[in-house]
Formats: structure tokens, sequence, C-alpha cells
């Protein structure tokens, strides 16, 4: 084991290496004074470096998954948002829309579009903005209703 983790660290030494952060259901870090190592299984391998009788491969973490999340904190409330992927426009259905406002926050926590619900069926206009994840949060005077996360495309 301690000659695999000099042949690791001997390699990651000799590379320049940044790593995203990543929340992963397996895996491991491993750091000391001079380098950090993280690791997922399940990365998309790119490259396999052997010393002849150890073998490392290299990966990396895959942060293009497209999926809808949604913090749902009132589940009473039915608000309906599509499509995701995003495109131009971004549709809102909502049965009780009154005092509702809706935020949509860029991936750096910058709100880029604030405004409320004024019928039903609301279109929002995101043709101008980059590509990217966003943060959808619906909330009336009084709390969050709903946050879904989205991508642009």
């Amino acid at each position: 084991m301690l000659s695999k983790s000099i042949f690791f660290l001997t390699l990651f030494l000799a590379m320049s290496v940044s790593a995203q952060s990543v929340i992963s259901t397996q895996g491991d870090s491993y750091s000391n004074g001079n380098v950090s190592i993280d690791y997922t299984i399940g990365e998309i391998i790119i490259a396999t470096e052997t010393d002849g009788s150890n073998d490392v491969t290299q990966g990396f973490h895959q942060t293009n998954w497209k999926f809808l999340e949604v913090l749902d904190y009132a589940p009473e409330m039915s608000i309906e948002v599509y499509p995701n992927p995003m495109g131009s426009n971004l549709n809102v259905k909502m049965e009780d829309f009154t005092n509702v406002q809706f935020t949509l926050y860029n991936n750096e926590g910058k709100e880029v579009i604030c405004n409320n619900l004024h019928e039903k069926s609301t279109l929002i206009k995101v043709n101008e903005l980059p590509h990217g994840s966003y943060t959808l949060r619906f909330r009336n005077e009084s709390s969050d209703l709903k946050i879904f996360k989205l991508i642009k495309q």
C-alpha cells in the first residue's frame, strides 16, 4: 500500500492539479502539506498511467448532468416550471399566484430576474442569459414556497 501511495503522490506532484468541488456518494480525499488528491467513483476515465506494477487513471468530475431539483416548502401548492434545460423562454404555471414573487439567480447566487406572478401562466424571457446553472425561487410575503434548480443551454 505504501508503494502505491508513493506512486500516486509522485505522479500528482509532477502534475499541476486543480480540482472542482463535487458531492459524491463514493470517493475520498487525501491531503498533506504538498498535495491534495480527490477522487470519486464513476468518473469518466480520460487517461491511464502506469509504472509497470501500479496503475492510476485520470478522469474528471461530471458537472454537466442535466437534472431538475425541487426544494418543496409548500407541497400543497402546485407550480409547473418548464422546459429544463431552458431555451429562450421559461414557462411557469401556478393556479394560486396571488402575492407570489419569483427570483432567478445565476450559479454565483446573483439575482438576474425578479418579478411578481400576475397570472396563472407566466412566460419568463431568458434568451439574454448566458449558459449555465440557475436557481428559481418562489416566495410569498412570509416564506419560501419552492426552489427549482435549472440549466440554461
